[in-house]
């Protein structure tokens, strides 16, 4: 946590995609440990760092959607992988990309056809 902590100021600097998935990585980190209060703001400025990047995007999508996976509710996971779906399909990714392989575990987390593996980071 604290390497994210102090890496994510100086990536906002000199890589901004970087910032943006250490944002993501930071609230998920969060997440398996229920300390909420910084989730959203994590969530929300790192997406925003991220919208130019479709490729880059759509992990941060992914990991918002793992992020809802530890809820009991999954139906904000299952929008984030919709929009996740969008911009995979557009990328062309091939059968080994490690993308996909995310995408396609979390859509069977998502759908109960897989079990949580709750201590991914």
């Amino acid at each position: 946590e604290s390497d994210l902590r102090e890496g994510i100021p100086i990536c906002d600097i000199h890589l901004p995609a970087a910032a943006g998935l250490a944002r993501g990585s930071l609230a998920h980190l969060l997440a398996l440990t229920q300390r909420t209060e910084e989730i959203d703001a994590l969530l929300k400025r790192g997406e925003n760092q991220l919208q130019t990047m479709p490729q880059k995007l759509a992990e941060f999508l992914c990991l918002k959607a793992r992020i809802e996976l530890l809820k009991p509710d999954r139906s904000q996971a299952i929008e984030w992988l919709k929009k996740a779906r969008i911009l995979v399909s557009g990328l062309h990714l091939s059968n080994s990309s490690p993308l996909l392989a995310e995408f396609q575990t979390l859509e069977g987390l998502a759908k109960g056809t897989h079990n949580h593996p709750k201590n991914k980071v």
